[in-house]
């Protein structure tokens, strides 16, 4: 704190707060604000002697780094916002500091991850600059019911995540012009039409006891879809920017949803629509697994029964039966599966009874769209990225380039393979320092038959300063031979691409696996490796939209070799080749070669 009654060319520092780091603050009267950054939280000092600040109150933000707090005109309410990808502008009643209460949160965008920058209180609204969306303006006449009424993007060319876009607004110039600043796009001059929301709120009770709901999902039925969760006392509170007449829904997992038609709201006026929900009947569902082709009970089936809300599993017995007891009626994803069949996906199944076993039928054959584990197993000296089967997380470098995928593959089920999949930054879990390997159940096919394997894959291999010089290859393995039937390099990226490869016969099909491997070794230079597999299955149908995999006219003698000397026979000079040992590790690679004979020094199994 500095002392600018005196000179205020040289100013007097005459109290310092250093509780915890401060990124911004404000004064009203007597009374300090403070935003106490990655500390997440805000303090509120008395001031009326600056020389000595008193502590008055603290109290946690919402979220992650505290970045900005603003005062209301009668001190009553506080607003925060934190600077982090999907912060919150909160609003705080103040007026009992030893009893602070959050009344109110919103994000712009919700699901979008925008970041919120600086927030000011004026008239009761908030006008926030809001980064990649722009400029943000909120009603908050109604306490505890933030409802967004304003917006003009500064940075149409930015959404989402991340620092770009509006980073400063203000709006107290006595015309009540907004001025703003855009990080790309420099310098805004607005004329604010202030509007007030149309308010709604009630009480929501249950129907047997008389007690209050919370937890109910509350929404106006518009454009914007508003929408709200009942608190703990059943109370609800939300609003639209436009007058009308609506349709709300109300919706809770537990009971029976239910919706209102013509709500008639009004700008700047509060509609009061108290509502009795009613419970849902449990149900004792009864499951059922079967060969499809033999019509015939099939046990050790695995399922998942899910939605939102609920999760059910289990394993059928010797009888391939289950019962999976106080199922809440409701829309729910269904996977199941057992290796050597092909697994079972239905979306979106309403289940509101259980007169009837619900039927899994599994056809023979091999399909996987990792919804359920079907037994793939992971081999791995990395120190991350090894392979996980998970709902994809996104990861973006600069802003542009997608790292990891942020969903599967167009397959049943929102699941798959994921080389690292922690989200955060690109190089959070990335493969590193080591190989990682995916690598299948057992599989049988008929030799007399030509076979494929497809799939879909995912591949990104660059950063790091220098050429990217990693790999990903899908090899066939039957313990005592291995053939490749596919490789990708640095410079080939893929977004889910649809593989058709086929199975050579010069391994023994009766008994097989898939090997899916890559890496990034502990030496040269550190490149970012991200892999993903997806929608896998084996069929006889070659169809496919890229060229298939051909048996090769390379030969490549002796094989062994005794000396570290090989030959090529069958390819035209000049040539490039890569040498992989049996781990996927680049060995050796050579362009624009002459010469048909390769010496390796090293003793090894190589590729």
């Amino acid at each position: 704190i500095l002392d600018l009654n005196q000179d205020p060319t040289q100013p007097v520092e005459i109290a310092d707060i250093n509780n915890w780091q401060v990124h911004d603050g404000m004064v009203k009267g007597d009374t300090l604000f403070l935003a106490h950054a990655g500390n997440s939280l805000f303090s509120i000092w008395d001031v009326s002697n600056p020389s000595t600040p008193v502590l008055l109150s603290q109290n946690p933000t919402v979220g992650y780094y505290s970045h900005n707090i603003w005062s209301s005109d009668d001190g009553n309410y506080i607003y925060t916002t934190e600077e982090d990808n999907g912060g919150h502008l909160s609003e705080f009643n103040i007026s009992d500091l030893n009893n602070i209460d959050l009344t109110d949160k919103i994000q712009a965008e919700p699901g979008n991850n925008i970041m919120p920058h600086n927030a000011f209180y004026i008239n009761d609204y908030i006008v926030n600059s809001y980064y990649t969306t722009g400029i943000q303006i909120f009603d908050v006449k109604s306490k505890g019911n933030i409802v967004n009424v304003g917006h003009f993007d500064t940075s149409p060319n930015f959404s989402g995540p991340g620092s770009n876009g509006c980073w400063g607004v203000y709006p107290y110039l006595p015309s009540g012009i907004l001025i703003a600043s855009d990080i790309e796009n420099g310098f805004f001059v607005l004329d604010p039409d202030y509007k007030r929301a149309a308010y709604l709120e009630g009480i929501i009770t249950d129907a047997s006891s008389n007690t209050f709901l919370s937890g109910v999902t509350v929404e106006i039925l518009n454009s914007n879809n508003n929408n709200t969760l009942s608190n703990v006392g059943g109370e609800f509170k939300l609003g639209t920017l436009s007058s009308g007449t609506y349709s709300v829904v109300f919706s809770h997992p537990l009971y029976q949803s239910d919706t209102i038609n013509q709500v008639v709201l009004q700008n700047d006026s509060t509609t009061i629509l108290n509502l009795i929900m009613y419970s849902l009947t449990p149900l004792n569902l009864n499951i059922e697994s079967k060969s499809s082709a033999l019509n015939s009970s099939l046990p050790g089936v695995d399922f998942i029964i899910t939605n939102e809300d609920f999760t059910y599993s289990g394993t059928t017995d010797q009888n391939g039966l289950f019962t999976i007891n106080n199922l809440i009626p409701g829309s729910y994803n269904v996977y199941a599966g057992l290796w050597t069949y092909k697994d079972f996906c239905v979306e979106s199944l309403n289940i509101i009874n259980d007169n009837t076993p619900f039927l899994i039928s599994l056809d023979e054959g091999y399909r996987d769209r990792f919804n359920i584990n079907m037994g793939w197993t992971v081999n791995s000296s990395a120190a991350s990225g090894l392979w996980e089967r998970d709902v994809p997380k996104v990861t973006v470098y600069n802003n542009s380039d997608t790292c990891s995928p942020a969903f599967d593959s167009e397959d049943c089920g929102n699941m798959a393979f994921i080389t690292g999949n922690l989200g955060s930054s690109p190089s959070a879990d990335d493969v590193d320092l080591g190989y990682v390997q995916l690598v299948s159940p057992s599989i049988s096919l008929n030799s007399n038959q030509t076979n494929y394997l497809h799939c879909n894959l995912w591949w990104r291999n660059f950063l790091g300063g220098t050429s990217p010089d990693d790999t990903l290859f899908i090899n066939v393995n039957d313990g005592g031979n291995k053939e490749n039937l596919f490789f990708i390099q640095s410079d080939n990226p893929k977004s889910w691409y649809k593989l058709s490869l086929e199975i050579p016969n010069t391994i023994n099909l009766s008994s097989f696996k898939i090997e899916i491997t890559t890496a990034d070794w502990d030496f040269g230079v550190d490149h970012l490796v991200e892999a993903g597999i997806d929608n896998f299955y084996i069929d006889n149908d070659p169809s496919s939209n890229i060229n298939q995999v051909q048996a090769s006219l390379i030969n490549i003698f002796p094989n062994p070799t005794y000396d570290g000397i090989v030959q090529i026979d069958g390819i035209k000079v000049p040539f490039e080749y890569s040498l992989y040992n049996i781990s996927g590790k680049l060995v050796k690679y050579e362009s624009n070669n002459f010469n048909k004979e390769i010496e390796i020094l090293e003793k090894g199994i190589y590729i």
